[in-house]
């Protein structure tokens, strides 16, 4: 039961909304009602009697009006994306295929139950991306629901990096680390070929560090010694042939600053986080030629890493710590 606000007496909860959970929704789901449908009449159907399972308590049915149904999902930024779709069986549901014009086909609902069930995640691996949207088409018989899609994107990593580092994090305490404000060395200038006094006096440049496949963190952990209370510095360069505007998509453990071309664009402080993929959206404004990208990595205690990626170039970019195109 719920207890009801203002101290009144509990109520009992609907039983369907009792139903343990059989399928768990991602937070970040979309809700399929945002998409745009050609050769299907559509319609919203309640499922707050069926159970919790239901995005919003609902589902989108899709009823085949045309030889080909196709659906677009608009506002993209990615090249490439796994699509996850989020369907249920049961009866008056039909069994239906999603495709994208060359690729391959992925059955999706094809479990036949007497009663409704909301089905797990189907994935139709590496849909491409194209004038800012994704197309695919449903191949069915009847009546089929989406009940949510997830876009699941294919990142490609900034993988080469020169990095100088450790220099002290100046910190006093978990809170006081006027570290990430100071400014070091690779503020004022940019020389790979000299030395600086890092952390206990130790004697550091600038290395080359290139990841492996996209999708690389960068680990610093494996480079910097010592790792925990210190600021290290990575740097790249940025070609773009035109002026334009992209997005830096950043994750860091723990604070951050970025850099382009000399110039402060984002800060992030925290107590501390871990780092993941996207976590800050930062908005560069390229100049024709090469960009000086610059990051700045404190480290509070524990895990020491981020990841850096660019999107929404109109015109594509290339990226090179020595700037090689």
């Amino acid at each position: 039961y719920q207890q009801e606000p203002h101290g009144n007496q509990p109520s009992i909860l609907k039983s369907t909304l009792r139903i343990p959970l059989r399928r768990v929704l991602p937070e970040d789901v979309l809700d399929p009602t945002l998409m745009k449908i050609k050769g299907a009449k559509t319609e919203t159907k309640d499922m707050t009697t069926a159970g919790a399972d239901w995005l919003n308590g609902q589902q989108l049915m899709i009823k085949k009006d045309k030889a080909l149904v196709e659906l677009e999902i608009p506002n993209v930024m990615e090249k490439a994306y796994d699509l996850e779709l989020y369907s249920t069986a049961g009866p008056g549901y039909s069994s239906f295929s999603v495709y994208q014009e060359g690729g391959e086909r992925l059955r999706v609902a094809d479990t036949v139950v007497k009663e409704i069930y909301p089905l797990p995640a189907r994935t139709l691996k590496n849909v491409k991306a194209a004038g800012g949207s994704i197309k695919f088409v449903l191949d069915f018989q009847g009546t089929i629901s989406l009940d949510a899609i997830r876009l699941v994107p294919h990142r490609e990593f900034i993988t080469d990096w020169y990095l100088l580092g450790p220099f002290s994090n100046l910190r006093e305490n978990d809170y006081r680390r006027p570290g990430l404000d100071f400014a070091f060395p690779p503020e004022k200038e940019i020389d790979l070929n000299k030395s600086y006094s890092g952390v206990n006096n130790q004697s550091i440049q600038w290395q080359r560090y290139t990841g492996g496949k996209a999708g690389y963190e960068m680990k610093l952990r494996q480079w910097i010694e010592p790792d925990e209370f210190v600021i290290t510095y990575a740097l790249t360069y940025v070609y773009s042939p035109i002026d334009q505007s992209a997005i830096l998509l950043f994750g860091s453990d723990d604070a951050a600053k970025v850099f382009l071309n000399d110039q402060e664009v984002h800060r992030f402080f925290d107590l501390f986080r871990i780092a993941a993929p996207d976590q800050d959206k930062v908005k560069l404004s390229l100049k024709k030629g090469w960009n000086k990208l610059l990051l700045k990595v404190e480290n509070n205690f524990g895990g020491y890493a981020f990841y850096a990626r660019i999107i929404g170039a109109t015109s594509e970019i290339k990226i090179s710590s020595n700037k090689t195109r």
